[in-house]
C-alpha cells in the first residue's frame, strides 16, 4: 500500500479554505488547534491562549441554576495532582464558609438559658449577650415576633429589647465577645443588625474591642462610633463593613476575644435588636439560621445548666433533670459530681441549687428532706469532680449552672 503525503488540506464543499498542517508529529495527548488564519498546530489540552479563566471571569450570572450536575462532572475529574502547591492559599479562600458564616453565637436570640427578663446594670441576658446600663431601673427582655410577620425576614421567633433606665449617665451597651482575638485580626468583616426604637429617632452605634487576654497586649478599641445609624419606629437593616485592626506584633494570652459593642443612645427609650450577624467579606448576606439545637450547643460551651431549657436557674420546685449524688462511709463527705453536656471554654464557675427549694449553695438531702450547704471541688472543663456534702451515707438532689463566659 502506498503512502499519501500532503502539507495542506483544502476545504471545497462551501468554498475554498486552505489549512497548513503542523510540521511535526507532536506528543501523545496533544490536540490540533488553529490560529484562525489557516495555520494548524499541536498543543497540550488547556494550554491554549484562550483556555485561561481569569479571576472572577465565571460568576453566578454566567452559570445558570442547575447547569452543572453530577452528570456533567465525571468521577475523578478533579484530583489533587491537578491542583499544584501554592495554588490554593488563605487569601484565595477568603469569605464566609457555607454553613458557618456568622461568627456571632445566638444572633437570632433563640437561646435564653438564664431567663427572659433582667433588671441589672451588667447582666448576661440572652445567651452570649452581655448588657451594660447606667440609668435607674434598667431592663432587658425577650420579645416575641408576631407569627408570619415580614418586617424582619427569615421569620425569627424572638428579639431583644433594651432599656437603659431613666436618666442614664452615658450610652448603653449590648455586647458579644467572639472567642480568640486571632480569628478576626486583620480581616475585612461586615456587621449586620436589624433594629428599631419605640419612639423618636435615637442613634445606634458600634465599637469593636480587641482584648488580647491574660498577659497579652493592651486592649485596642476600633471605630467606637455612637452615632453610626439612626433608628426609627420601624424595623430597619443596618450594615457596616470594616477591616479589623491587624494583630501583627501583638502578644496574645489566654481568654482573648474580639468584642462587638452595640452602642445604645443615652435615653430611656426602648430599643429592639434582631438578627445580628458578623461575617467575613464586604457583603452583607442573608442571615444564617441554625436550628435551636445547634445554637444551644454553641452557647453551652460558655454556659450550661442542669435545668430544662425553659426553667430559670433557682426555680423552687423539683423540676426534671436534677443531678443526684450519693456517697457512703468509704468516701466520707465527697460525692461524685455531674458531667457537663458540652466541654467548657475554661474551668467554669459553678453555682449549686437545692433541687427542691431552689436555694443557692444548697442541696436537698433525701434521708431527712433537709436543705444542706454544699460546695464543689476539682472542677474541670468537662465535669464537677466532687460535691462536698456535710455527711456520708446519704443522697443529695441538686441543680447546677456552669459559667465560663469570656
Amino acid at each position: 500500500m502506498g503512502t499519501l503525503s500532503v502539507d495542506k488540506i483544502l476545504k471545497t464543499s462551501t468554498g475554498a479554505a486552505e489549512f497548513t498542517l503542523p510540521a511535526t508529529d507532536g506528543t501523545a495527548g496533544q490536540v490540533m488547534q488553529t490560529d484562525g488564519s489557516g495555520q494548524l498546530s499541536l498543543a497540550d489540552v488547556g494550554t491554549g491562549g484562550n483556555d485561561v479563566i481569569t479571576a472572577n471571569a465565571v460568576g453566578t450570572t454566567q452559570i445558570a441554576a442547575g447547569a452543572v450536575t453530577s452528570n456533567e462532572m465525571a468521577a475523578n475529574a478533579i484530583v489533587t495532582t491537578a491542583i499544584t502547591d501554592a495554588n490554593v492559599t488563605p487569601a484565595k479562600m477568603s469569605g464566609p464558609v457555607p454553613g458557618a458564616k456568622n461568627l456571632i453565637i445566638n444572633g437570632n436570640f433563640d437561646v435564653w438559658q438564664r431567663g427572659t427578663s433582667f433588671t441589672g446594670a451588667d447582666d448576661w441576658t440572652a445567651d452570649r449577650w452581655l448588657i451594660h446600663a447606667n440609668g435607674t431601673s434598667p431592663s432587658t427582655t425577650r420579645q416575641t415576633f408576631t407569627p408570619g410577620q415580614t418586617d424582619v425576614p427569615n421569620f425569627p421567633n424572638y428579639y431583644l429589647r433594651y432599656n437603659a433606665g431613666t436618666s442614664p449617665s452615658a450610652v448603653g451597651e449590648v455586647n458579644q465577645r467572639i472567642e480568640d482575638v486571632t480569628v478576626l485580626g486583620g480581616q475585612e468583616i461586615t456587621f449586620t443588625i436589624w433594629a428599631k426604637a419605640a419612639s423618636g429617632t435615637p442613634n445606634l452605634g458600634l465599637a469593636i474591642i480587641q482584648n488580647f487576654g491574660s498577659g497579652g497586649s493592651t486592649t485596642n478599641v476600633q471605630l467606637d462610633n455612637a452615632t453610626l445609624w439612626t433608628l426609627s419606629t420601624s424595623w430597619q437593616k443596618f450594615t457596616h463593613t470594616i477591616t479589623i485592626d491587624s494583630i501583627s506584633g501583638k502578644t496574645v494570652g489566654a481568654g482573648s476575644y474580639t468584642q462587638f459593642r452595640i452602642k445604645m443612645a443615652q435615653d430611656a427609650i426602648n430599643k429592639d435588636v434582631a438578627q445580628v450577624q458578623v461575617e467575613r467579606g464586604a457583603v452583607s448576606t442573608t442571615f444564617e439560621h441554625n436550628t435551636f439545637g445547634q445554637e444551644l450547643l454553641a452557647c453551652q460551651r460558655y454556659f450550661e445548666k442542669s435545668y430544662n431549657t425553659t426553667d430559670v436557674p433557682g426555680v423552687a420546685s423539683l423540676v426534671p433533670g436534677f443531678a443526684y449524688s450519693t456517697n457512703n462511709g468509704n468516701v466520707l463527705t465527697q460525692s461524685p459530681g455531674a458531667v457537663f453536656k458540652v466541654t467548657k471554654r475554661s474551668n467554669p464557675t459553678i453555682v449549686v441549687y437545692n433541687g427542691v427549694t431552689g436555694a443557692s449553695g444548697k442541696a436537698y438531702r433525701t434521708s431527712d428532706a433537709s436543705s444542706q450547704t454544699v460546695t464543689v471541688s476539682h472542677v474541670g472543663q468537662s465535669a464537677i469532680g466532687y460535691l462536698n456534702v456535710p455527711s456520708s451515707e446519704n443522697g443529695y438532689i441538686y441543680h447546677y449552672t456552669a459559667d465560663s463566659e469570656l
